[in-house]
């Protein structure tokens, strides 16, 4: 059903912190690192959806690198890549500089098993969320999870 992907890669070029972090920290998984044309990427073998990172040994784990599926230019939700978004589209930049997922792919991961603060973040997220955002996420939610109690609230 679905076309075998490459491993998934990591760009570190356009992330500072994780470069930073990640290189000089341990993890939890075979990665192979390698240069890219925009800078250093890592092949992490498929199925690992995530990488945990500590400084030491003995520490306890830190902090959690997500990995998404793609191909060359469209992020894949890895649970159905019927439902998918250019790749220059899933992530925006804070005033601060600090970059991270659109809410409406943070908000379709959080409809598989909905919680209170899930809902909350839904809430919280709702009102930003243009025509456009609203109606992505409305049709995620309705390939991956028909039927699903959100689907009134998008519209």
């Amino acid at each position: 059903m679905y076309r075998r992907l490459r491993p998934r890669r990591f760009d570190f070029a356009r992330c500072h912190v994780a470069r930073l972090l990640f290189f000089r920290w341990l993890h939890d998984q075979p990665v192979a690192r390698r240069q890219g044309f925009h800078g250093i990427q890592l092949v992490v073998p498929a199925p690992l959806h995530a990488v945990w990172c500590r400084p030491t040994p003995s520490s306890e784990w830190a902090f959690e690198f997500l990995l998404n599926d793609s191909d060359e230019t469209q992020w894949l939700f890895r649970r159905d890549h019927h439902v998918r978004m250019p790749l220059a589209d899933i992530a925006r930049t804070s005033d601060d500089g600090i970059p991270y997922l659109v809410p409406e792919i943070v908000l379709l991961y959080k409809a598989k098993n909905v919680r209170e603060h899930d809902v909350q973040d839904l809430d919280t997220a709702l009102p930003s969320l243009d025509a456009a955002q609203r109606a992505w996420l409305r049709a995620a939610i309705a390939v991956v999870h028909p039927g699903h109690p959100w689907l009134e609230r998008l519209g």
